[in-house]
């Protein structure tokens, strides 16, 4: 029969030992002969023998156990197979805590790949340097933006990028750079570096951040050059609304964008007549902008040296056909105000309507006169269609010009302000001064457009006869 408790061996091994002793002190008392109890001592130094190598039998499971556990190894269990039930207890509860540690491992582990897999994906790159310059994590990005393969120590980035090395090494607590790299394709990338110190498990490490800011850079620049656009724009405007006696002009210009392609200006023709202009470059932004400045002074240039406004707007179109890309186009309003002869000779190439308050019974109404808009056909195909009108002046009178911005200003609906609106807001006011009117007239579109973005340049110029 084979015994496999712990404790009944342990009982037997030493009643065993106890036995042999009693039986060799026996004999020595009765006077044995020697060689029986040379015997029966053989017999206890190999019962005291098997009893030890048993017990250190039973030593070396458990040591084996717990240096699996010093030594991570996971795999080993604890088992009570030689030892019976007196060590099922302790068997069961090692086995448990090596079960949860495997557990625990195993999820340490999954936790470990999705960070080191976040690490890799981060836009920014990341380096992490131990304190003898060996690299211990970097992640994709940081090598995109190095230009560079595979490093194991910072030397190889220093020697590739000298700069990045007076930086790394002046790093204290917290430091930062700006670097370039150019790649194999020719671009020049720069980064916005960060290095900072900390300190695990005693050891202190350096981390470093690289931010590819170029785009960055670029936005910046582009905006100093829409500011540096805006205030050439702004420029081509008139200082200060004519200063005529006896008619008060005042006007209004907001860009959907930093530039913009609506234009207006007055024009000295004589010592009696001004000409007033109010142009609309299709689009907006920059291309609209850029063909308003050619606008500008083309304009200026053709109403000095025409004594007929049909002619000049004639000779602008042709210019403009011959010189703008096919998709652009502009509409324009130019009026010819003489002030002695109290006269408006209105020219409409495809632009919105005017509006004309007469104070004398109170009533108001569009002046559309028929035109098309320039650089869309060749002048004599222009000229034919351009067909002015003229209004005659008197004190309280008031004429309204506007660009399609006010009138096709949307609401969060995608509803329009419409024509209709603008005229009754416009009656409604007539009574005011060229600025109140102005000012009243843009408050009534931003109540209706509450939150929506303006989507079109809005310009207005009111002029009114004392």
């Amino acid at each position: 029969m084979k015994f496999k408790s712990f404790t009944v061996q342990s009982s037997l091994r030493l009643g065993l030992i106890c036995a042999v002793m009693f039986v060799t002190s026996w004999l020595i008392i009765s006077g044995r002969p020697l060689t029986i109890i040379a015997g029966t001592g053989a017999l206890l130094a190999a019962q005291i023998y098997s009893f030890f190598r048993y017990i250190s039998k039973s030593n070396r499971h458990v040591v084996r156990f717990f240096n699996a556990l010093r030594h991570e190894d996971f795999s080993e269990s604890f088992s009570d197979g030689f030892m019976g039930g007196s060590f099922q207890a302790v068997s069961t509860e090692l086995n448990t805590v090596m079960q949860k540690i495997r557990e625990a491992r195993s999820s340490a582990e999954a936790q470990f790949l999705y960070l080191e897999s976040v690490f890799q994906h981060v836009p920014a790159g990341m380096i992490s340097i131990r304190h003898n310059g060996n690299i211990e994590l970097i992640n994709t990005a940081a090598k995109n933006l190095l230009g560079i393969n595979s490093v194991h120590n910072v030397s190889a980035i220093i020697s590739s990028h000298p700069e990045f090395g007076a930086f790394y090494n002046n790093i204290h607590n917290t430091g930062t750079c700006v670097l370039h790299n150019t790649r194999n394709n020719g671009d020049t990338v720069t980064m916005s570096v960060t290095g900072s110190k900390f300190s695990r498990k005693g050891e202190l490490y350096t981390l470093v951040t690289l931010q590819d800011i170029s785009s960055q850079l670029e936005h910046e620049t582009i905006k100093q050059e829409l500011h540096i656009a805006q205030n050439v724009q702004t420029r081509l405007f008139p200082e200060q609304s004519p200063g005529i006696p006896g008619i008060d002009i005042q006007c209004f210009c907001k860009p959907a964008e930093e530039v913009g392609g609506d234009y207006y200006d007055f024009i000295h023709i004589s010592d009696t007549c001004i000409g007033i202009v109010l142009g609309d470059v299709s689009g907006k932004g920059i291309p609209a902008a850029f063909y308003t400045t050619l606008i500008k002074g083309s304009i200026q240039s053709l109403a000095y040296t025409n004594s007929s406004a049909k002619t000049a707007l004639s000779r602008l179109n042709q210019f403009l056909y011959d010189s703008m890309e096919r998709q652009y186009f502009c509409t324009m309003f130019y009026a010819v105000l003489d002030f002695s002869a109290m006269t408006l000779h209105a020219f409409r190439a495809g632009h919105t309507p005017a509006f004309v308050f007469k104070n004398r019974d109170q009533s108001w109404s569009w002046l559309k006169p028929q035109g098309i808009a320039l650089g869309l056909q060749p002048s004599a195909a222009f000229e034919n269609m351009l067909q002015p009108e003229t209004v005659h002046l008197e004190s309280g009178d008031q004429i309204v010009l506007f660009t399609d911005g006010f009138t096709e200003a949307m609401n969060s609906d995608f509803q329009q302000y419409g024509e209709d609106r603008l005229g009754l807001c416009l009656k409604n006011n007539a009574d005011k001064q060229p600025g109140e009117l102005i000012e009243s007239v843009r408050r009534h579109v931003a109540g209706f457009t509450g939150n929506h973005p303006q989507s079109d340049d809005m310009t207005m110029v009111a002029l009114k006869i004392k």
